[in-house]
């Protein structure tokens, strides 16, 4: 309790009175108009302190009240936390709030699962193909990531031994090099990313037969702290995606933003020649004119708009990813993570792209799914109907 509040005109008045014998401290109360139990509190700290009205007197007032009451501060110092302590317990906290919304999730889920005995299950599910995306992050670019070849190709093999099949990579005119250190360095499926670019400025890709390619299946509208990115991308240019991938066996990866880029999937399965597998990314709170809320609603009704012969993945850019690549998870869909996507972990901390595949393989044991190797991804997404042509 904080001790009442006195002026120190009153405290140097209580010790010029207070200790004579010929005056009451109830008379020194009621002539200073103080509190008799205030009195006896300065009598008593100045017997304690060996503190007299005459020492008092050269003293300044901040000194007076040091004198008085430097053992009430000693008393009431507060204990250093202990932070790593703290940290601990509130990360518990927070994982324990995680398994409750997964929990939520897994039952919302419950309906959209197979009732046809074991084969709904999590566990009976094909193995889980994980993307890693292990460069510049856009949302926050000053977040570290691989620079250098050497890191890059030393970042994707940690991202294979972590549980990725599949490395997502850009690069504009570095294909060439890139492709060869990163081969050397991982066993994983290459996906060829910066689909703005045109596909004129893509052709190395080709020429290098990286296993995949991205394409946007729809407009490029996107909004981030360093570029904003708008860039048409018609019927003809993606037709052309497809017979160039037929022609040096590169797989398109069509990625999917709304339904318009369903329609235009849809259209081009029905007339051109593209291999099954469809390899298809959904895409949820990137931002710009194509963003779309990260919710397991949206999830759940785009992903009801795909064609059956699709094989989907599904990423999220923002802290809220967590329920829907459970979701993705739990359905028997993929999921992509990385520096790229989302540069943070699921306590908020910044993280490498091997750092959030090992997260998120961890989430994928959890609920009982098992991760592929790069080996059973070529074989689940049919590469070797690719070789074969």
């Amino acid at each position: 309790m904080p001790r009442p509040h006195k002026t120190m005109r009153q405290i140097r008045d209580v010790l010029r009175f207070g200790p004579r014998d010929n005056i009451s401290r109830r008379t020194v109360a009621r002539g200073l108009s103080v509190p008799r139990s205030s009195v006896n509190d300065l009598a008593a700290r100045a017997i304690d302190a060996e503190f007299t009205w005459e020492v008092a007197s050269e003293l300044d007032d901040a000194q007076v009240e040091a004198t008085l009451y430097h053992h009430e501060a000693k008393l009431t110092t507060r204990p250093q936390l202990d932070f790593a302590l703290v940290k601990k317990e509130l990360r518990a906290s927070l994982l324990r709030r995680q398994i409750v919304e997964w929990d939520r999730v897994l039952i919302m889920l419950s309906n959209h699962l197979s009732t046809d005995g074991a084969e709904g299950r999590p566990q009976d599910l094909p193995p889980l193909i994980i993307t890693a995306t292990p460069q510049k992050c856009w949302l926050e670019p000053d977040l570290p990531y691989p620079k250098s070849l050497d890191e890059l190709a030393e970042e994707c093999a940690s991202c294979e031994d972590a549980g990725a099949a599949v490395l997502h990579l850009h690069a504009h005119t570095e294909w060439v090099p890139m492709l060869a250190a990163v081969r050397a360095a991982s066993g994983t499926l290459i996906q060829c990313g910066m689909s703005s670019f045109p596909v004129d400025e893509r052709l190395d890709i080709f020429e290098q037969h990286g296993d995949m390619i991205s394409v946007i299946a729809n407009h490029h509208d996107e909004a981030f702290p360093e570029a904003n990115c708008n860039v048409l991308h018609t019927m003809d240019e993606l037709i052309r995606y497809c017979e160039l991938g037929i022609q040096y066996s590169v797989r398109p990866e069509w990625e999917v933003w709304h339904s318009g880029s369903v329609w235009n999937l849809k259209y081009l399965m029905e007339h051109t020649e593209l291999v099954r597998p469809i390899i298809t990314t959904l895409f949820f709170g990137w931002p710009g004119g194509t963003w779309s809320p990260p919710t397991i609603d949206e999830y759940l009704t785009r992903r009801r708009m795909m064609p059956s012969d699709c094989a989907v993945t599904v990423s999220v850019m923002g802290p809220e990813r967590y329920a829907l690549l459970v979701a993705a998870i739990t359905l028997g869909d993929n999921v992509r993570v990385g520096t790229e996507d989302y540069a943070r972990n699921r306590w908020g901390e910044p993280a490498q792209a091997s750092e959030l595949v090992a997260e998120i393989a961890k989430i994928a044991e959890a609920v009982g799914r098992r991760v592929a190797t790069p080996a059973e991804a070529r074989e689940i997404l049919k590469f070797d109907r690719v070789a074969a042509q």
